[in-house]
């Protein structure tokens, strides 16, 4: 969380410090997401017409606001409890959107 904090007050002044942080991390965690997503549609799993947009859409739905109150100090890190309840809900929505029933 520091870190993100520190690239991010940062990353105006040197772009190339949240560009670097960008592609070797949320960029290569979308990317395998996408793929495993498109897998999915290819097997029949989900029904996604816009891969790229989806693989967006989950990490999202997953935070519910979270990561931005942790990065501006507003709440401590969620427990296990919270994080299971959180996420079990976004994959809920998300496959209101996405199933094979959708």
């Amino acid at each position: 969380l520091q870190v993100h904090r520190i690239i991010v007050g940062e990353s105006q002044r040197f772009p190339e410090i949240g560009r670097e942080f960008f592609e070797s991390g949320p960029a290569r965690v979308h990317e395998m997401l996408r793929h495993f997503l498109r897998m999915a549609v290819e097997d029949g799993r989900l029904k996604i017409d816009d891969i790229d947009l989806a693989a967006d859409q989950l990490p999202e739905l997953c935070k519910a606001g979270l990561h931005l109150k942790m990065v501006l100090g507003l709440r401590a890190a969620p427990g296990d409890a919270e994080i299971d309840r959180v996420v079990a809900s976004a994959v809920d929505m998300f496959l209101c959107k996405y199933g094979p029933d959708s």
